[in-house]
């Protein structure tokens, strides 16, 4: 029984380390973030768009991503595709919305 709930808090803690290695990513990508895009979008739906536009660069560029989960600072050219990339997402989807 004890081994069992070991092996469920190593679990547990795993999955929390990875989080925060996502959190840490995330942050990174939406500081790239024109902070003019942001002041414009609601601040009930600001986290959902973020987070969703994070899960969608993770899973389109996984290679660009990676870089940002990484421990070590990413590259300038990786910060300006990246910024270019996520301004792109934000600006099309806020077109989408007539928020711009």
């Amino acid at each position: 029984m004890f081994l069992k709930i070991k092996r469920f808090v190593v679990k547990i803690s795993l999955i929390e380390r990875k989080e925060k290695i996502k959190m840490t990513a995330n942050e990174k990508i939406i500081a790239l973030v024109k902070p003019e895009y942001l002041k414009k979008i609601p601040a009930i739906f600001r986290k959902h768009a973020t987070e969703g536009t994070c899960k969608l660069i993770a899973r389109e560029h996984p290679d660009l991503y990676s870089a940002f989960e990484k421990g070590v600072e990413p590259t300038e050219e990786e910060k300006q595709e990246m910024a270019n990339l996520v301004n792109g997402i934000f600006e099309e989807r806020m077109k989408k919305h007539k928020m711009l």
